[in-house]
């Protein structure tokens, strides 16, 4: 098919001239140039309406490329110092990975639709060996990694995951996560003559498609480490981050529309800390005479007989401030008054009894900005009520089953067919096929959540499963369970309870539920243990609740 886009495109990738002046409605000038009369009318009409905003076009990475480093040192900081901060990346690790990570499932299809129930356990076994250790430290397992791979793209913005290929073990393969700092955000070239372009250190073709990476060896700031800048090409990273617009060419972290907030939250606390301290500190006043002293403020020394001099009058005020010393840090301190002022004590309105007020409103634009429920962000359900947070709920797992659908498609696919290859390559999985890609075919079972009454959704999934709505493989697998080796299990039960002789209360063998004298009303169906082990469907199950 032809490319919809040749018709303004030249052999080189770049725009023609006459389909710029078909794109363009006005020479560029106009748009650009401070003195363009239309620009000054435009600012004239609406700066009013402006005043504080940004009214200027840039290109997306030439914005970027002037923030990017502090937006990153920024939300680092604020995720080791900020407890919000921190429990947003937590959240993103729990809800998008879960407590198991993303679990894989082959579906080879065979002839007559059937799987390929040999091939399938094949490339499971061997996945689940490989998961052990996946990266070339050896430390961590691939539920380890997935869940750095979440918290670092949520803090820094973006990561890059390293495909080494030749890696001594038995499958050719392991991982290298590597600091987003190491992409070198300065390294820019023109076009060459091979229609390439660097920016920020990615190399791109005509298209847009990545060719390459410049990555520094080492850390930049690793001088013992010597680091050089070298060339990855595209084929051996994974360049983990969230488009925010078209065209972008590196990630931004995904706090950073509430840094100012959480900073502002940050600020608050700490100056009402220190509020509190300093009137918790000063509380006593002693009223005394004070030591004699001249005009200009100096002591006045009195002289004995003798002409020596006499020690000086006792300061209350200084002689208290030394009891102070000497208690040590912890003891109060002492402000002296002149005879005949009036002491008023300041009144104890630290910290402020508006503040948590307020601070939970300020929370709740941060919740809004990194959609999260306020309650999940804040750990606060003093005021939640079931109907209010069931619907704050709702939105929000939205929200993670969209990461959890972008996150497989940009980092469980790619990683698994990098694997397979290599898996194939190194002879880790002998199958009859040879062509790698004929046994690509992986589903991503990632966490699910549960309600509050399990009978219900246990229900509701059998009510699913029996209507045609839904199937044991996608009940099992919002579990993180594989349904074949589930009634691989079942079967081995019922095999084994026959051997022994056992006659259970459950008909385990027919897997037909036994029903109340009211067989109309689908609530009072009681599951077999074989439909028991399935978890609800989710359209069934909200309308049961």
């Amino acid at each position: 098919m032809k490319n919809p886009l040749a018709f303004w495109r030249g052999s080189d990738g770049r725009a023609t001239g006459a389909a710029v002046a078909a794109i363009e409605p006005f020479p560029q000038t106009e748009v650009v140039t401070q003195s363009s009369p239309a620009k000054r009318y435009f600012f004239a009409a609406h700066q009013h309406k402006y005043s504080g905003f940004q009214v200027t076009l840039e290109v997306a990475h030439k914005a970027l490329q002037k923030d990017l480093v502090a937006l990153r040192a920024h939300s680092r900081q604020l995720c080791q110092n900020n407890p919000y901060a921190k429990r947003y990346v937590n959240l993103v690790s729990t809800h998008v990975v879960g407590p198991d990570g993303i679990t894989l499932e082959s579906a080879i299809i065979g002839n007559a639709n059937r799987p390929k129930t040999a091939w399938n356990d094949t490339i499971e076994a061997e996945w689940e060996k490989w998961g052990e250790a996946v990266t070339t430290d050896g430390l961590s397992t691939w539920t380890d990694f997935q869940h750095l791979v979440a918290q670092t793209t949520a803090m820094d913005g973006e990561c890059l995951i390293h495909t080494v290929r030749g890696y001594p073990n038995a499958w050719g393969f392991a991982l290298e996560l590597i600091d987003a700092d190491r992409l070198d955000w300065t390294w820019n070239a023109p076009v060459d003559s091979q229609g390439n372009r660097t920016i920020m250190g990615i190399q791109m073709d005509r298209w847009g498609r990545r060719t390459g990476y410049w990555i520094w060896s080492e850390h930049p700031m690793d001088y013992e480490g010597a680091p050089r800048r070298v060339f990855v090409p595209a084929s051996e990273i994974v360049h983990v981050f969230a488009e925010d617009r078209a065209k972008s060419i590196r990630g931004i972290p995904w706090s950073t529309s509430v840094m100012v907030q959480l900073n502002m939250l940050g600020t608050l606390w700490n100056s009402e800390l220190k509020a509190a301290n300093y009137f918790a500190e000063n509380i006593v006043l002693i009223k005394g005479p004070a030591a004699p002293a001249d005009e200009d403020g100096k002591p006045i020394q009195h002289l004995d007989e003798e002409g020596k001099v006499l020690p000086p009058l006792i300061d209350p005020v200084s002689t208290a401030n030394a009891l102070h010393n000497e208690a040590g840090e912890g003891g109060p301190s002492f402000m002296g008054l002149d005879n005949g002022t009036e002491a008023q004590f300041p009144p104890a309105n630290h910290p402020n009894p508006h503040l948590p007020d307020f601070a939970k409103n300020l929370l709740k634009s941060v919740a809004s900005g990194v959609n999260v429920a306020y309650h999940s962000l804040a750990s606060d359900v003093a005021d939640a009520n079931y109907t209010a947070s069931r619907v704050a709920l709702l939105d929000e797992r939205d929200n993670w089953r969209k990461l959890q659908r972008w996150y497989i498609a940009r980092v469980c696919n790619p990683v698994f067919r990098a694997w397979l290859e290599m898996a194939v390559a190194s002879g880790a999985i002998t199958l009859p096929v040879t062509d790698w890609r004929k046994l690509c075919a992986p589903k991503w079972w990632p966490r699910s959540w549960d309600w509050v009454d399990p009978e219900k959704e246990a229900k509701a999934s059998i009510l699913g499963v029996r209507s045609g709505l839904s199937t044991y493989q996608e009940e099992l697998g919002a579990l993180g369970r594989n349904w074949r080796k589930v009634f691989r299990q079942r079967k081995a039960e019922e095999d084994y309870q026959l051997e022994l002789g056992l006659h259970l209360e459950l008909d385990m063998g027919k897997g037909n539920a036994n029903q109340t004298s009211d067989p109309g009303d689908p609530t009072d169906i009681v599951p077999t243990e074989t439909e028991a082990i399935t978890p609800p469907v989710k359209g069934a199950k909200n309308e049961s609740q």
